[in-house]
């Protein structure tokens, strides 16, 4: 997902999914544009947070979303395949 800011809005409104289906995904991270939508990027972790997902930026580390860059999110039952996307 590379939504230049709007990343905010699209984890509001991906509550159930989150809950339900449990993806993986791979989210391009704008917090210069976040505020355009009255948002900052903290808000991101707090849904992770909320709905037990884990973040690791490009190399591989444990992150919080909350600077530009592209970040890995994991259903925290799921962190153990991690391994296979960074190697």
């Amino acid at each position: 997902m590379d939504i230049e800011g709007a990343e905010v809005l699209a984890f509001k409104g991906m509550q159930r999914l989150l809950t339900e289906t449990r993806p993986i995904l791979l989210v391009a991270v704008h917090p210069r544009f976040m505020a355009d939508y009255g948002l900052g990027a903290e808000t991101i972790t707090q849904v992770l947070k909320k709905h037990d997902y884990a973040c690791f930026d490009a190399e591989g580390n444990a992150s919080k979303p909350e600077q530009y860059n592209e970040y890995l999110l994991l259903p925290n039952e799921r962190v153990g395949e991690a391994v296979g996307y960074f190697g």
